[in-house]
């Protein structure tokens, strides 16, 4: 369980760094890039949890609604 949290974890962290430089492309220097990056990452976290919960269950999976599954690695599901 550790090692998923730590992958988790990571990409996050990768994913605010590259939200981070692609903010501070558009406006270099700007005081509240760090801020704006930490917010569209606890967005997109919050999309995870909630696709997660009511989209791709375990037991019935909605792949129909899936607004991502083309990127889906389980086929046998879709």
């Amino acid at each position: 369980m550790n090692l998923i949290i730590s992958q988790l974890h990571l990409a996050l962290m990768l994913f605010h760094n590259k939200m981070l430089t692609a903010l501070e492309a558009g406006v270099p220097g700007h005081p509240d890039s760090f801020d704006e990056a930490r917010r569209l990452v606890t967005l997109h976290y919050h999309w995870l949890i909630l696709h997660g919960r009511y989209i791709c269950t375990a037991r019935k999976p909605r792949c129909g609604d899936c607004l991502i599954r083309d990127l889906c690695q389980y086929e046998e599901k879709t």
